[in-house]
């Protein structure tokens, strides 16, 4: 593949030459004119960045940063939040109930109650 970069001399002319890419991935590619744009979930003046939500050296490793249940870290790997556990952070932790895992009930160390499905106390 070949890269374009159109120069304008102080007399109004035009220059382009053509600069060869011995890059082993290709973040950007630019046409005949000069104008560029970024590949491989790349964005920035000269694809510089990973894509919100993309990580890695070659922006290729996705997470999505918006989700309530994990943070990404600067490599694009899951940490799960607060009392959340397993593959893609869908559980709650142990001791922890309902949908967003906020309900607290641990019975294991009494035998006062027990706790239903979702983390309400039963005697």
């Amino acid at each position: 593949k070949q890269w374009y970069q159109r120069r304008v001399r102080g007399d109004g002319t035009e220059q382009t030459a053509v600069l060869s890419v011995t890059a082993t991935v290709q973040i950007g590619r630019c046409d005949e004119n000069g104008n560029k744009s970024c590949n491989l979930n790349r964005e920035g003046t000269d694809c510089e960045r990973c894509k919100d939500g993309w990580y890695g050296n070659q922006c290729t490793v996705y997470c999505d940063s918006n989700s309530t249940r994990w943070t990404c870290n600067e490599n694009g790997t899951k940490s799960c939040n607060l009392h959340r556990t397993g593959e893609n952070c869908g559980e709650c932790g142990e001791g922890w109930y309902g949908e967003n895992c906020t309900n607290y009930c641990n019975d294991t160390s009494t035998t006062r109650y027990s706790c239903s499905n979702n983390g309400e106390r039963s005697v």
